[in-house]
């Protein structure tokens, strides 16, 4: 009998490429929302272990991947662990937080946006 893999994201790459194909839907809820909260791009930088990654928001959707952008409204680093964690459920991002797991610099206030995003 094959071994099952577990359903949902098991990287870092694969969660951003879903985080990017629910922004770039307009159909999907998770972009639909943003355009009440996003009045102007915000570029998000991840630093995950020795890896960067992006989360540029629109008002009307945005895009997330790899690669840090150029200049960064808010960034958070991290390690896998953590950030698969939160992304799962099974880390609150304000303990995490609270227990030094997470560091944050810049706009505070896309922390909410971000924590939607990424569930």
């Amino acid at each position: 009998m094959p071994e099952l893999r577990p359903l949902g994201p098991l990287t870092v790459a694969e969660v951003m490429t879903e985080v990017d194909r629910r922004l770039r839907s307009p159909s999907v809820q998770t972009a639909a929302a943003l355009r009440s909260k996003v009045f102007s791009t915000k570029a998000v930088a991840f630093n995950i272990d020795t890896l960067g990654y992006h989360l540029v928001l629109t008002p009307t959707g945005g895009s997330a991947g790899v690669g840090l952008p150029g200049s960064a409204d808010l960034t958070v680093t991290t390690d896998k662990a953590t950030l698969l964690g939160i992304v799962t459920g099974s880390q609150h991002p304000g303990v995490a937080f609270a227990l030094g797991k997470v560091r944050v610099q810049g706009d505070l206030g896309l922390l909410g946006i971000i924590q939607e995003v990424l569930r």
